[in-house]
C-alpha cells in the first residue's frame, strides 16, 4: 500500500480541489501566486512551484509592509517549500525551518503534517504519533490523521491498535455528512488496512467516488 503522506499535502491543499483559480485571487496577485504554486505542486510540476513560492518570499523582503503578502499567504508558500524539500530527504532541514516559525504558525495543522513526515522519515515514530494525537484530538474525524495513526501502529507493529484505529476513523468520517472525496480516499485506505473481503468492496466503492470527486487530489489518485 502506497504512503500517502509522502505525497500527499498540507492544510492549504486539503481544504480541496485546486483545479480552479478561487474567485478572491482575482483581485490580489499574491494569492494567485500562492494558489498557482499549490497548483503547479500538486501536478508534480516542482520548478514551476517553487518560482511561485519564491515569488512571495522575495516581495515579504522586497516590499513595503503596507504592501506585502499577509502572513497566512506567506506561511502557505514555506509549507509549498518545504514540501518539496521532504521530496528530496532534507527532513532535519525542514523540521529545523518549521520549529524556527512562530508557535501558532507551526502549530497549524499544515506544518503539523509536515513535521509528522519527516519525524517518520527519520524514524522519531514516537513524536510523530504525539503530532498526530494532537490532530485528532482537536479534529477526531480527520480522516488523513487517523489513516496515517493506524498506518504508523502497524508500521510498529501494534496490528490490533491499528485496526482500531481505522475503525474509529471510518465511524467517525462517515457519520457526518457530507462525506467530501477526499475524505473517503482515506477511508477506502483504512479499509485496506484492516482487510477482508467486505472491507474490500467497501474500500472499492469508496475509492471510486473519491477519485470522480477529487481526481487531482493524491488522496484519490494514488489510491
Amino acid at each position: 500500500m502506497a504512503r500517502i503522506w509522502w505525497f500527499v499535502l498540507s492544510a492549504a491543499l486539503a481544504a480541496g480541489p485546486l483545479a480552479q483559480r478561487s474567485v478572491l485571487a482575482q483581485d490580489d496577485p499574491y494569492l494567485l501566486e500562492v494558489e498557482d504554486g499549490e497548483r503547479n505542486l500538486m501536478a508534480g510540476k516542482l520548478d514551476r512551484a517553487t518560482a511561485h513560492f519564491e515569488e512571495i518570499l522575495l516581495a515579504l523582503e522586497e516590499e513595503d509592509p503596507e504592501y506585502a503578502p499577509n502572513a497566512e499567504l506567506v506561511l502557505r508558500a514555506r509549507i509549498g517549500l518545504w514540501d518539496m524539500e521532504l521530496r528530496r530527504g532534507r527532513y532535519e532541514q525542514v523540521l529545523k525551518g518549521i520549529e524556527g516559525q512562530p508557535v501558532a504558525a507551526w502549530e497549524t495543522r499544515g506544518c503539523r503534517m509536515l513535521r509528522i513526515r519527516g519525524l517518520v522519515a527519520l524514524g522519531r515514530y514516537g513524536e510523530a504519533k504525539q503530532v498526530l494525537e494532537a490532530i485528532l484530538k482537536a479534529q477526531p474525524a480527520d480522516a488523513e490523521a487517523g489513516w496515517m495513526l493506524g498506518d504508523l501502529l502497524s508500521r510498529t507493529g501494534e496490528r490490533d491498535a491499528a485496526k482500531q484505529r481505522w475503525e474509529q476513523t471510518i465511524q467517525r468520517v462517515m457519520s457526518s455528512e457530507p462525506v467530501d472525496p477526499v475524505a473517503q480516499g482515506f477511508v477506502g485506505r483504512c479499509r485496506i488496512g484492516i482487510g477482508g473481503r467486505s472491507e474490500l468492496m467497501a474500500a472499492s466503492r469508496g475509492l471510486v467516488a473519491a477519485v470522480r470527486g477529487a481526481p487531482k487530489h493524491p488522496a484519490a489518485k494514488d489510491a
